[in-house]
């Protein structure tokens, strides 16, 4: 968790460091490995998101993130909470879930910037330099995508200076997602984003 706690910060310094052309285009890398699942359609009702213009929004963020992670869409189909979490400081938590076959882990960084327009950068930075194919989805904030590697489903998205990235995957490797876990994923952050609303 702590490589990806590092590779969410590489993302922030290259924000900082190449502002100026965040907004150019590149293609994902050729061959990145596609989705090990067959999603279902990509998007939620848009009234799962965070209400209100997306620029307008300040957020802080609390000594630990954990309690304001709102994983109630993945506790419907993995209901046994895993415990202490594995991780819980102000920009990261890392937790798990369990059902009677599986294990997953759920990691929510958050990424604090100056405001919206930063936050959307950040966004487009993070969809720019996507391994896979970036799938848009409704109702996780401003904007957001999905990706899926091998068997790891990652969402990306903001609302006002707040940028979340979900990763969640199964413990085992043997492990298969359901379909839907990028809409759970959204419903997630759009719970996160509330919880955490000024």
């Amino acid at each position: 968790m702590t490589a990806r706690r590092a590779g969410s910060l590489g993302l922030a310094a290259l924000l900082l460091v190449g502002a100026g052309t965040a907004c150019g285009g590149s293609d994902p890398e050729p061959g990145a490995a596609g989705p090990s699942t067959d999603p279902a359609p990509t998007s939620v009702p848009a009234t799962t998101g965070p209400s209100g213009p997306g620029g307008d929004v300040t957020y802080t963020l609390p000594a630990k993130l954990c309690p304001a992670v709102d994983d109630a869409a993945l506790a419907e189909i993995f209901p046994r909470d895993g415990g202490a979490p594995v991780l819980d400081i102000p920009g990261a938590c890392g937790i798990t879930r369990l059902t009677e076959g599986m294990t997953v882990g759920l990691n929510v960084d958050a990424e604090l910037l100056k405001d919206g327009q930063w936050a959307r950068r950040f966004y487009e930075t993070g969809r720019r330099l996507a391994r896979g194919t970036p799938t848009d989805i409704d109702g996780a904030g401003t904007a957001a995508f999905w990706t899926a590697e091998e068997n790891r489903i990652k969402l990306v998205t903001y609302h006002g200076n707040l940028a979340l990235t979900l990763t969640c995957e199964p413990v085992a490797a043997a492990g298969r997602l359901p379909a839907d876990v990028p809409q759970r994923l959204a419903r997630v952050a759009a719970g996160t984003f509330a919880r955490l609303a000024p």
